[in-house]
C-alpha cells in the first residue's frame, strides 16, 4: 500500500513528459510544413494506422483494425506521393527520440504492472 503514491506520481510524470514531447514534435512538424508545404514521408501511413487503431478499439477489433489502417495508410501514401518529402535531420532525430521514449514508457508500464500486482497479492 505504500507504493500507491509513488505509482501515481510515476504515471503523472510520464503523462507530463509525453505532453511536452508531443508539443515539441508538433512544433517541428509544423515548421517543416510551413517551409515546404509538404508532409514528411510516412505521414499518411501514420494517419492510417491511427485510424485502424481507433476502428479496432471501437468496432472491429484491434487485430483487424491495425492491418486495415496500414492498408489505408499505404494507399494514401501512394495517392499523395507528390505532396511528400523526405524526413529532415530534425525529424529523423525526433523519430529516434520517439522510439526511445515509447520503449522507456513500456518498461515503466511493465514495472508499474508488477508493482501493482505485488501490492494486490
Amino acid at each position: 500500500m505504500n507504493n500507491i503514491p509513488l505509482i501515481l506520481i510515476s504515471i503523472l510524470v510520464l503523462i507530463m513528459v509525453f505532453g511536452i514531447f508531443a508539443l515539441h514534435a508538433t512544433k517541428i512538424r509544423r515548421e517543416e510544413f510551413k517551409k515546404t508545404g509538404k508532409h514528411p514521408k510516412g505521414h499518411y501511413l501514420g494517419r492510417g494506422i491511427a485510424l485502424g487503431v481507433a476502428m479496432g478499439n471501437i468496432a472491429i477489433g484491434i487485430g483487424i483494425g491495425i492491418p486495415l489502417g496500414v492498408a489505408t495508410g499505404s494507399t494514401w501514401e501512394k495517392k499523395h506521393t507528390d505532396s511528400l518529402r523526405p524526413l529532415t535531420a530534425a525529424e529523423e532525430k525526433l523519430k529516434t527520440q520517439t522510439f526511445l521514449l515509447l520503449t522507456a514508457s513500456m518498461l515503466v508500464g511493465v514495472l508499474v504492472f508488477f508493482a501493482i500486482n505485488s501490492i494486490m497479492h
